[in-house]
Parts: structure tokens; C-alpha cells; sequence
């Protein structure tokens, strides 16, 4: 398939926070989410200290929009996240050490959270979570699913275009479902040398996906709902594609009652050893992220609609500025006052948030 690659936007050392807000970086990674569609892309930066030639390259395709997207089954219907069939209540924003998009319609409210994980007992941010809860926001039962398509990079001028954690490595379209899933996989160039990006498929933060297909990319796209691999078809669509291949994920369908969540997560990170955790930010993770409906409280709804303009003016600068102390505070302030029943913040220190949001631009 044709690709509009931004490569030299990483060769020539310009700064991808300039073309898109919405995004997380530090000496190993960079992670952007697209804002008009919530889709992703990722590359490192530095990459890690002990490997050779992996800084500033791709992990996954920049397209325009970036080609890794996500798939929702909703009953018998299929919905893109971010696309036609529903509206971006929340757009792609910064928020803390996170970025949240909310997407949805008057049948179900999707929110998306991408945020980074370092490698237990290291301290090293190598890898990211990225996270879906979707709620029924019907007065019936419905059933809900998901499919991840994550467009690799690094594998397609090689004969093996990924790898698995028991060290099988494949060179054919392969499915696994049922019982047997490889806790993660791999995709790496052809000499082995460079960059690694690993997926996770097993572990304490991600949810084990009902099946999982390596397969071609615009077969994929294609053919959203049932996809038959063969077993001796390399990653190719002939005439169209050649050694273009991709890693879906399956996840669920689940059942949901009115007003039930549902709840899906894995992790792409760099190649290495040791599980992943969220760094000391668990709590943050669990209890600000929106992924559960707001609690309503004494909060007028003008008020309310100033402190949500605040958060995103805080994302805003926060996707070109280093994290600081000082905004961490305001977002705690202010998660705490959407968040709880009884905790409102007055017209003066609204006041005296913007005044400091001002200053912190200007600096």
C-alpha cells in the first residue's frame, strides 16, 4: 500500500510535538495520538542505552492518519474509534502523564488512554498501555468487542517478519486463539540488529486477547470482522502489497447491561526482560483517567465547562513543556473538583488558575 512516511520529520530532529499535541516523550520513546482520529504512532527516541542504531526510528507506520487504528464490534455493527460513526466529546489531550480521548455516540462512550510503563525494579519508561473501557449507554443489553491492528515497521524486509516468546519465528500469516496464546511477541529487522518492538499479550496490567492474527495489512483492513489465514501465505496481498504486515488483536465480545463498562488493555514496548508496571503511578492511573462516568455534584455545568477548558489548556502546554510539579498540582486540583461530590473550586481561585496557566506559557 502507498505510505506518506514522515521519516524525515525524525531524521531532520524535528520535534513531533509540533505537528501533534497530543504527545508523550522521553529519552527512550515517543508516542503521538493523532487528534482528529485517536489513532497511533510510535518511534524512539534515544532508545535504549545498550542497543546499537535503534534512536529515531519507526516502530510503527506514520501514516496519514496514522495506519494503526482500532476496531469496535458493537452487536452486529462495526465502528471505527474516531471515525464517522460517532463524535470526540474529549479529543486527544495531555493529561498529567497520560493522554485521553473520549469518543462515542448515543449507543456506547469509548474512552482511550495511552500511557507509559516502565520495566519492574528499573525505572526505565521502554513501553506504553494503551487502554479502552467502552460503556452501554443504551437502556438494553448489548454485546461489545474490540480489534487493535497495530501496523509494525521493523519486520517487513525480513524472511521472518515476527517472533514469539518461546522463540518461534514467523515467516507465514499465522492465528492463535483458544487456549494457546504466546504471553508476547516480537518485531525486529532482518539482521536482528537495532530496534525491537515487543507486544504484550499476557501479564498484569493487559488483557488477554481472545485470539491474536499476524497477518497482511490491507487484508486486514479488508476484511474487519472474520479473516481466514492460509497457512503458507507469506505477509503479501498480490498484486497491492508485498511484505506488509500488521498484529491484530481480538478482544472480547462481552455482554453489557445499561450503563456497564467493559474494559480492554495491552502494552507495545521495546524488546527486554521483566514485566511492566506503571512506575509509581498506578493511583494516578486508576483514578484519573475519566474511565469511569463523572460523579455529578454541586458543580454548576459553567463552571464545570471552565474547569474541563482548564485541563486541556494544561494538556496543551504540557505537550511542549517537560512535566513540572507545579502542574501536576493544578491537575489534582482540578480532577478532584470534576471527580467529587462535594468539592468546588471558587470564581477567585479559577481566577488565580488562569493567571498561573498565563505566566507558565509566557516563561
Amino acid at each position: 500500500m502507498s505510505r506518506v512516511l514522515l521519516l524525515t520529520v525524525l531524521l531532520l530532529g524535528t520535534p513531533l510535538f509540533l505537528l501533534y499535541p497530543a504527545t508523550l516523550s522521553n529519552q527512550i520513546l515517543l508516542v503521538t495520538v493523532d487528534d482528529d482520529t485517536g489513532r497511533l504512532f510510535m518511534a524512539t527516541q534515544g532508545g535504549l542505552e545498550h542497543v546499537e542504531g535503534d534512536e529515531r526510528r519507526h516502530l510503527l507506520f506514520f501514516d496519514q492518519p496514522p495506519a494503526s487504528y482500532t476496531l469496535i464490534y458493537l452487536d452486529d455493527d462495526l465502528l471505527i474509534f474516531g471515525g464517522e460513526k460517532g463524535t470526540f466529546s474529549k479529543r486527544p489531550v495531555i493529561i498529567g502523564n497520560y493522554v485521553e480521548a473520549v469518543w462515542g455516540n448515543d449507543l456506547i462512550r469509548v474512552t482511550q488512554v495511552v500511557q507509559f510503563v516502565q520495566r519492574e525494579g528499573t525505572g526505565f519508561e521502554d513501553g506504553i498501555i494503551l487502554r479502552y473501557e467502552i460503556e452501554n449507554r443504551t437502556a438494553s443489553n448489548v454485546e461489545v468487542g474490540i480489534r487493535v491492528l497495530f501496523d509494525t515497521y521493523l519486520g517487513e524486509k525480513s524472511r521472518f517478519h515476527f517472533s514469539l516468546a518461546d522463540g518461534t519465528q514467523l515467516e507465514y500469516e499465522t492465528e492463535f486463539d483458544g487456549f494457546f496464546i504466546s504471553p508476547a511477541w516480537e518485531s525486529r529487522e532482518e539482521n536482528g540488529e537495532g530496534p525491537c518492538l515487543r507486544g504484550v499479550l499476557d501479564g498484569r496490567l493487559v488483557t488477554l486477547p481472545r485470539k491474536v492474527v499476524f497477518a497482511n495489512y490491507r487484508s486486514l483492513l479488508e476484511q474487519p470482522v472474520l479473516y481466514g489465514v492460509m497457512k503458507n501465505r507469506r505477509f503479501h496481498n498480490l498484486p497491492y502489497s508485498r511484505n506488509d504486515s500488521a498484529v491484530a488483536l481480538y478482544f472480547g465480545p462481552e455482554m453489557l447491561e445499561p450503563g456497564d463498562p467493559a474494559e480492554f488493555s495491552t502494552i507495545l514496548g521495546l524488546c527486554g526482560e521483566g514485566e511492566y508496571v506503571l512506575g509509581g503511578h498506578e493511583e494516578i492511573f486508576e483514578e484519573k483517567t475519566a474511565l469511569h462516568p463523572q460523579k455529578t455534584g454541586p458543580l454548576a455545568a459553567a463552571n464545570r465547562e471552565e474547569i474541563e477548558q482548564l485541563l486541556k489548556d494544561i494538556g496543551d502546554i504540557e505537550s511542549m513543556r517537560n512535566s513540572m510539579d507545579r502542574i501536576n498540582a493544578l491537575i489534582a486540583e482540578l480532577n478532584k473538583a470534576l471527580e467529587s461530590e462535594d468539592v468546588t473550586i471558587g470564581e477567585e481561585r479559577l481566577a488565580e488558575i488562569r493567571q498561573a496557566l498565563r505566566e507558565m506559557t509566557e516563561e
